[in-house]
């Protein structure tokens, strides 16, 4: 989710697996940015991720092994939350893993805000079981120290 250029996407279909891409944004497709271009509406969909979606193969329904979100949960109202999870909760394998980051910091590009909800970590934790409350999931701590980079200002979930 928030797939952006979509590399990992990419990159898990080149390792044989099925990957899917959902961006908020159609700032790629109409800029032909990335991937794109050839795998636009193939393995890479833009849409609204706080709004019901389903995914489809060959007329059969799509769950996944692993949903992530990398910097984009802070993307989404408070008021969508729970729907956002909601949505992880329905396209997610009995047994599944997500995994994501949430940035705490404010970000304004060209004068419009993009991240909605800017909460520090135990503010997130707080809400945390409220958000999830009508799903199956559940909250673990992050159980790595080792991080894909140094961000102080965002936090990790699984």
């Amino acid at each position: 989710m928030g797939c952006s250029g979509g590399q990992l996407v990419i990159d898990y279909i080149n390792r044989g697996h099925l990957g899917v891409g959902l961006e908020g944004s159609d700032y790629s497709v109409i800029n032909g940015r990335a991937n794109w271009p050839k795998y636009y509406n193939k393995n890479l969909f833009t849409c609204d991720v706080t709004k019901e979606y389903k995914l489809f193969e060959n007329d059969n329904r799509l769950k996944f092994d692993v949903i992530s979100a990398w910097e984009v949960i802070e993307h989404i109202k408070p008021d969508d939350l729970t729907l956002f999870f909601k949505n992880i909760n329905d396209n997610l394998l009995s047994g599944g893993f997500f995994c994501g980051s949430i940035s705490m910091n404010v970000e304004v590009l060209e004068g419009h805000t993009l991240h909605q909800t800017v909460w520090d970590e135990k503010t997130w934790y707080e809400n945390f079981p409220k958000i999830l409350k009508d799903t199956n999931l559940e909250l673990y701590d992050y159980p790595f120290n080792n991080k894909v980079r140094e961000d102080y200002g965002s936090f990790h979930v699984l």
